[in-house]
């Protein structure tokens, strides 16, 4: 990021002309908000981000517990795919964690 933007850095080769690429996917930061603690793990959290798309990896503040207001994961999205606007998980007792 810089400026607020995404900026992403491809390799070139002596080969590579000025035209510009389509970007069929992106790297992008999602926050699971208020995520309940039983979730809280690498694996479940890993299986929850592949909703969205592929898991990349996690911020430290998240595997190392030093943030509990939301979980963050840094995924790569398919340009083709659609996003869900909610994810649904359903915790002992049948509660119902929205996010």
């Amino acid at each position: 990021m810089f400026d607020g933007r995404l900026i992403i850095i491809k390799h070139c080769s002596p080969d590579s002309g000025l035209e510009r690429d389509v970007l069929t996917s992106a790297p992008v930061w999602i926050r699971f908000p208020a995520l309940h603690l039983k979730y809280w793990s690498q694996t479940i959290l890993s299986k929850i981000a592949s909703l969205v798309g592929v898991p990349l990896y996690m911020d430290k503040a998240t595997t190392q517990f030093e943030r509990l207001a939301y979980a963050r994961s840094f995924v790569e999205i398919s340009a083709k795919n659609h996003l869900p606007k909610c994810v649904h998980l359903e915790i002992e007792g049948g509660r119902q964690s929205q996010n």
